[in-house]
């Protein structure tokens, strides 16, 4: 078993946006290439709506072709969250308008009563694909959770079977690296007073002055 010791630990933090999702201290950092594919991701999926409500407008009334426009946006916000929701809600009414109201192939309206169900679709829209959206995040959330509980009871068991200073050393790097994107060191004060530094990899001999400067003063 390892003996009685005092021991701080050091932890460098590298390049903030190198957190992993589940850690980072500022939430979820969504890379730029992500939130375009999501944007594109929502076009193609309502264009794919207006291509299957063309397909089938013939044997479908007008409900039923809101209602499969409102289907894009409810995939939208499932697959890409809230940002891509609201163009795939704004698009939906667009396209509606542009092939299935009077007069065709133009975003002129010739009746009125059409502006009614636009602000409609449009707001239901905006509604269902911000509540999916949001249940989206909460499933992301709870996986995170998830991840961190399997990650400390991980170290934990591997901090119980480490037998040597530089065992825990070990398992504490790994556990910075992957979850917090941190180097770490484990400084250890032992009985007589001499301070020693342990990492996973080889300690630096700046690290290793500062530490017996420290011993020496203390």
């Amino acid at each position: 078993a390892l003996p009685t010791v005092s021991c701080d630990l050091q932890c460098r933090v590298g390049d903030q946006n190198a957190f992993p999702p589940s850690a980072h201290p500022a939430g979820r950092q969504v890379p730029r290439r992500t939130i375009l594919i999501g944007y594109v991701g929502a076009v193609a999926i309502c264009l794919a709506a207006a291509g299957l409500a063309w397909t089938l407008h013939w044997m479908l009334d007008t409900a039923s072709l809101v209602l499969l426009f409102l289907l894009a946006v409810v995939l939208t916000a499932a697959r890409f969250g809230r940002g891509p929701a609201s163009l795939a809600s704004a698009l939906a009414v667009l396209l509606f308008n542009l092939m299935f109201v009077p007069p065709r192939f133009s975003f002129a309206v010739a009746d009125e009563q059409f502006f009614f169900t636009f602000a409609v679709m449009l707001s239901v829209g905006l509604l269902v694909g911000q509540l999916t959206a949001g249940l989206r995040a909460q499933a992301e959330a709870a996986r995170a959770r998830e991840q961190q509980v399997r990650s400390l009871y991980d170290i934990s068991r591997e901090l119980g079977a480490a037998l040597t200073a530089q065992q825990v050393a070990e398992a504490i790097t790994r556990f910075a690296l992957a979850e917090l994107a941190a180097e770490a060191t484990l400084w250890v004060r032992s009985r007589s007073d001499a301070l020693q530094v342990f990492g996973a990899e080889p300690v630096d001999d700046e690290t290793q002055r500062v530490a017996a400067l420290m011993g020496a003063s203390s």
